[in-house]
């Protein structure tokens, strides 16, 4: 390959790296390591940049430092990160994608970044280094001076999952907290006069919502149950939390409801597990619900009956759009359902009428008509 055909395979990569968003987080590297990275001599990956720099591909800045050209080609092309715990889950994944979806619709590229900590250096230079940024938190607690650093972020953030609007940072929350009780009215209607809820989730905000809507569902409908609440630390394992607490549950002989609901995903596939291994059916000796399904809910044995979400599309164009106007001018209030108005219950194998009393379901059946459901 001749020279020039050299330093044009150079820019292309260069240009393909750009595109990707490669070197959002660090900047785009000086030539000399760019030739090291490439293989090739240093006056290559000159006639590179200079190619890049005639196409518009790059800009070159005050401090002599390239970077990637923003508006060629029309209009912006916006690079945007879904910034995201190291140890995320299922539901964290599907908003990626989701967000992902949105971006390709919207001419824009989607990077995805992982974060280990609040300290994490990976999150400044996230913040600094693209146009918007989707911010899922850990379950960490937020402290006061990163959501300073948020809010004054010369990027637009949009918090996913949480509610941070009383801290001025637009934030696209996950169910309303009243749609938990869609889920409960299932298992009522089904005659479960007891239903227990069970959480291993860190005690985050939208945990404490959905528990206290299966507590206020149990006062408004004069029905009985049990909370089960032994959240673990973050970053670890929810669903072994919930596999011990249930299998030691049943293993003491104390009681439990004809019905559970589940706060996460993470609690409902550990109890689900621990049925299995201590023989109760799911389904059939207790029935078993949970509040967002994760988009794994259908394909559990047996399937899960879950709060399913509507679609985030509309939310996340919305956010996208003023991401593109450089964070200004908001519309409407800084906090949005995400899954509003689609957010359903899917009703599937893991729910079915009580067979056996209300205090275990390793005593003996005992047949029970349905109760009448109380509405509010």
């Amino acid at each position: 390959m001749g020279y020039h055909g050299k330093s044009e395979r150079v820019a292309e990569q260069i240009r393909q790296c750009l595109e990707r968003g490669d070197y959002a987080l660090t900047g785009i590297p000086a030539e000399r390591k760019l030739a090291a990275e490439y293989h090739v001599a240093h006056k290559t990956v000159r006639r590179a940049i200079q190619r890049l720099l005639d196409d518009g591909t790059v800009i070159r800045r005050d401090n002599g430092r390239l970077a990637r050209n923003g508006t060629r080609n029309g209009g912006p092309r916006l690079q945007i990160a879904f910034l995201m715990p190291a140890f995320n889950s299922p539901m964290v994944n599907e908003l990626c994608l989701e967000a992902e979806r949105v971006c390709k619709r919207c001419r824009a590229v989607l990077r995805p970044v992982t974060y280990v900590h609040w300290d994490d250096a990976t999150i400044r230079n996230t913040l600094n280094g693209f146009d918007g940024i989707f911010l899922y938190p850990s379950s960490e607690p937020l402290s006061d001076r990163m959501i300073t650093r948020l809010r004054q972020s010369r990027h637009p953030v949009v918090i996913l999952g949480q509610d941070l609007s009383a801290a001025g940072i637009p934030s696209l929350c996950g169910f309303p907290p009243a749609a938990v009780q869609g889920l409960l009215d299932h298992l009522a209607e089904l005659g479960h006069r007891r239903v227990d809820c069970l959480n291993t989730q860190p005690m985050d905000l939208e945990t404490q919502l959905r528990i206290q809507q299966w507590q206020l569902w149990l006062q408004v409908h004069g029905l009985d149950g049990e909370l089960l609440n032994h959240p673990v630390a973050p970053y670890e394992r929810a669903h072994e939390k919930a596999r011990e607490i249930i299998n030691r549950r049943l293993a003491d002989g104390k009681p439990l409801g004809s019905a559970m609901v589940c706060v996460t995903m993470g609690a409902a596939i550990g109890a689900q597990r621990a049925f299995y291994e201590r023989k109760v059916r799911v389904g059939t000796d207790i029935s078993l619900a949970v509040v967002g399904g994760e988009g794994i809910a259908e394909f559990q044995c047996p399937a899960l009956t879950a709060l399913e979400p509507g679609d985030p599309a509309p939310a996340m164009k919305m956010c996208l759009d003023w991401m593109a106007r450089g964070g200004k001018d908001w519309i409407g209030p800084l906090q949005l359902q995400m899954h509003t108005p689609g957010t359903r219950v899917v009703v599937r194998e893991s729910t079915g009428r009580p067979t056996v009393s209300h205090a275990s379901p390793s005593l003996p059946e005992r047949r029970t008509k349905p109760l009448p459901v109380a509405r509010p």
